[in-house]
Parts: structure tokens; sequence; C-alpha cells
């Protein structure tokens, strides 16, 4: 008698443990797939963002570069003048816009780097060329800016390339820091957690 009530009592047991397991896998898997179609919606919402980035900044530093050849062009080519200024409002008025996106993206350095590296020289760049076209300026100052501009494509694509990789890795700033353990991340820090970390159940 007892040995069949220890026999119930452990297929009892089995049987709980059975249906704990399988429904921590099905939880997993739903988990699983959830992160799967968060991370291709980030990745799809990044590579619109780049995709605009690039167009835009290459389009913004040629048509400057159009812009600084009309200055010193004596027939001082007043369509490439308008252009520029076209593309120099569309720059503007985007620009605020994708500095938040890349920062959500990929992180508060990626849109410090768009600021200082390109922003901030485009906009030296362009104060000279206009203080040339008003006549506060000589001509004479116009001289090393088809370099400085030159070198901004360069930079561009490097730019852009980086960001690219960064998407292709698929590390965004909004998925750092999961599986941290930390004060801001204090959640991580229940008994739970480490124990299933320990044995490699968590996302990271």
């Amino acid at each position: 008698m007892a040995n069949h009530l220890l026999a119930g009592l452990f297929g009892l047991v089995v049987a709980i443990l059975i249906a704990l397991l399988t429904s921590f896998l099905q939880q997993r898997n739903w988990r699983n797939q959830a992160l799967v179609k968060e991370y291709d919606r980030e990745r799809e919402s990044a590579i619109s963002l780049i995709s605009e980035l690039s167009s835009l900044l290459h389009k913004r530093i040629y048509r400057q570069k159009r812009y600084l050849w009309a200055t010193q062009s004596p027939n001082n080519n007043q369509a490439d003048i308008d252009e520029y200024r076209s593309t120099l409002l569309e720059w503007n008025d985007k620009l605020g816009e994708i500095s938040v996106r890349l920062e959500y993206s990929f992180g508060k350095e990626a849109s410090l780097e768009l600021e200082r590296n390109f922003q901030q020289e485009l906009a030296s760049i362009n104060s000279i060329i206009y203080g040339v076209q008003i006549g506060k300026s000589s001509p004479q100052s116009l001289h090393g800016l088809e370099t400085r501009l030159n070198t901004l494509t360069g930079l561009s694509n490097i730019l852009i390339e980086k960001f690219l990789l960064r998407i292709r890795l698929m590390r965004f700033a909004s998925f750092s820091g999961r599986g941290e353990i930390s004060f801001q991340n204090r959640s991580n820090l229940s008994h739970f957690y480490l124990f299933r970390r320990l044995l490699g159940m968590t996302q990271k």
C-alpha cells in the first residue's frame, strides 16, 4: 500500500515537473519570437534612418561644393546657389529629427558625432562662403574649402559604413544592457533571475 502511494506521489511530481518545464519552454519560445520581431522592427527603422542620413548628408556636401564653385566663378551661377539654399533648408528641417533617431538607435555618441564632425564643419564652411558672397570676406578665404568638403565626403562614407555594420551585428542602443546586473537593472538581482542566468536561461 505504501509503495503504491509513493509511486502515485512520484508520478504526480513528475507530471507537475513536466507541466512546468513545458510551460517554461513555451513561454521562452514566445519571448524569443517577440524579441526577434522587436529586433526586426528596430533593424528596419535603423536601415530607413541611415538611408535617409546618407542621402541627405551626401546631398548637403555636394550642393555645398557647387555653392563654393559658383562663388568662385566670375559668372556666380545663381542656379547652383539656389539649389544649395534649398538643400540647406531641407538639412535644417530634418537634422533635429535625425539626431533624435540616431540617439535612440545608436546612442548619444552617434548624434554627437554627427554634430561635431559634420554639422559644425559644414556650418563653418558655409559661413566662409557666405562672407565672400556678401563681400565681407576676401575670395582668398575660399582656398582650401574644397579639400575640407572632400574630407567630409570620405568621413561620411566611413560613418555610414559604421552604422550599417552595427545594423548587421544588431548592435542597437535600445537593446543594450538587458542582461546586466546593476542598480539600474535591479530586477536582474532576484534569486530566481540569478539562478536562471546560471543555467543559461536568460536573455542577454
